[in-house]
């Protein structure tokens, strides 16, 4: 009774810390798909560990022992961890921007989700077949003969997941974005390890606090980068910017392929007295979605620096010109216009400059890159001043 009761207390503890976390993350910055992708997996989460404290007290005699609530349990348990994963492997690429693997096509999404369909087909059947588990005459639970492809499907969301940060950590250039994969990597390699081990040694309740600790540490991770992130954009901030502009200035002596972009909405007072500040506000997420995707497919570095400014750092790939991106983004733009529907077409000007040498400050760039974000928002607004 003692391992029951500690088995219990350490799920109730789990789920009592995954509240707390689902409660923090009501501030947090970020695009709106990613925070919400991210509570998902904290609400699927807990709801295994619900039905994991109620399949051991029916296991254990806790609550009256009836084999139709033991099978209903365990099909909640494994098919929620089957959905757990496939949303774990969405947020990362949200939060990496896998634009290519995320895109809305009906049969990546049917590929994407046919695992989910596997599983909850071996589990109903398990009912009669006892394929993924059975619950015998006396109500105890045992693993089924198709047990490992139960495992094989959360599991390889799972490698999926890892598999992408890794990638990212092995081919970006960009820092930050670096760092977030591996602490991804990191958090995801946690389930697939503490899964390894139960596989090993059945009964030891490990899996369900790896998962806790795995989100408890993309949490940390989140909570130490909220100061350096924009609020109302979910972009990285003014401090951020410094922070990144110092820590690639020394490799320009190297690479002379590094650019500074400065942006700037077009006719965007226009919007705030015609619509108000509110659509305003409106009119500067669109512009961040549109720029966070357009830098996350280009591996650039951006920013909003304040108001409607905004900052990009580019690592230009041979044979790329610096106008790329610029046109990438403008697209982009009129994309996120048309999805949204608002009542304006949003444009943006842009300037640029390059480093020169290691010696070339922030606002040496920021000044080269603003003479020409002038002279195209003279020309974007009908040489009418801003």
């Amino acid at each position: 009774m003692l391992y029951v009761l500690t088995y219990i207390e350490i799920d109730v503890f789990c789920l009592l810390f995954l509240a707390h976390i689902l409660l923090k993350t009501q501030g947090f910055s970020g695009t709106e798909q990613e925070v919400l992708t991210f509570k998902k997996v904290i609400y699927l989460s807990m709801g295994i560990l619900l039905s994991d404290i109620l399949w051991m007290m029916t296991e254990n005699g806790i609550i009256e022992r009836q084999m139709a609530l033991d099978y209903i349990l365990n099909i909640i348990y494994y098919v929620l961890m089957t959905v757990m994963a496939f949303y774990w492997l969405k947020y990362i690429d949200l939060r990496l921007h896998w634009k290519h693997m995320m895109k809305n096509d009906f049969f990546r999404n049917l590929f994407l989700s046919a695992p989910i369909m596997v599983s909850m087909v071996l589990c109903m059947a398990s009912i009669g077949t006892g394929w993924v588990f059975t619950i015998t005459d006396n109500c105890k639970y045992e693993r089924g003969s198709l047990y490992f492809l139960q495992i094989l499907m959360t599991g390889g969301y799972l490698l999926a997941a890892i598999y992408h940060a890794l990638y990212l950590t092995a081919h970006s250039r960009q820092k930050l974005r670096v760092h977030n994969a591996r602490v991804l990597a990191f958090s995801i390699a946690l389930p697939i390890i503490g899964q390894l081990a139960e596989l090993a040694v059945p009964g030891l309740p490990i899996v369900l606090p790896a998962i806790t600790l795995s989100l408890s540490v993309v949490f940390a991770d989140l909570q130490e980068q909220q100061v350096s992130t924009d609020v109302l954009t979910g972009l990285n901030n003014r401090r951020r910017t410094d922070e990144y502009f110092q820590m690639i200035a020394s490799e320009t002596a190297k690479e002379q392929r590094v650019y500074f972009y400065m942006a700037d909405l077009n006719h965007f007072k226009d919007i705030n007295d015609h619509y108000g500040h509110i659509e305003g506000d409106n009119a500067l997420i669109i512009t961040a979605k549109a720029l966070m995707e357009v830098s996350g497919e280009r591996d650039a570095f951006v920013s909003r620096l304040g108001g409607d400014e905004f900052c990009i750092i580019w690592h230009l790939p041979e044979n790329t010109g610096p106008q790329v991106i610029v046109c990438d983004v403008q697209e982009e733009l009129k994309r996120q216009c048309e999805l949204v529907g608002t009542p304006y077409q949003l444009s943006i000007s842009f300037g640029y400059s390059t480093f020169q040498n290691d010696s070339d400050s922030m606002e040496e760039l920021k000044g080269k890159a603003d003479k020409m974000l002038y002279e195209n928002k003279k020309i974007a607004h009908g040489c009418r001043s801003n």
